[in-house]
């Protein structure tokens, strides 16, 4: 049996401003159309193979809590695998240049 996909309202708010940014900002809906795309793309992966991808070793306290990420263009994808209850919980969508501990509200 395969793992179950659940998302922290985080994450939904992360991608919601990301695509804002995209279109109010960057004046690119083409560009927060493909993100869009690109993230669940990515996410149809972790899905099927959720230990594909590393732990977040840049940062041990990250790292201790079990977070894994995939890149998705400019953005980290943060996730959780929850190997007895057979979850992979989608954290949070993060751009790169961010300043992960000021983020990450451990």
């Amino acid at each position: 049996m395969g793992f179950k996909l659940r998302f922290s309202a985080d994450f939904y708010s992360d991608l919601d401003d990301a695509m804002d940014y995209a279109v109010d900002i960057l004046d690119s809906p083409g560009y927060a159309y493909d993100l869009w795309q690109n993230v669940y793309q990515k996410v149809d992966v972790i899905e099927g193979q959720p230990f594909l991808y590393p732990l977040y070793y840049h940062n041990e306290t990250i790292a201790a809590k079990g977070f894994r990420y995939a890149v998705v263009g400019d953005y980290l994808l943060f996730y959780r695998v929850i190997e007895n209850d057979k979850i992979v919980r989608v954290e949070s969508l993060i751009h790169g240049k961010r300043n992960l501990s000021q983020v990450f509200t451990l």
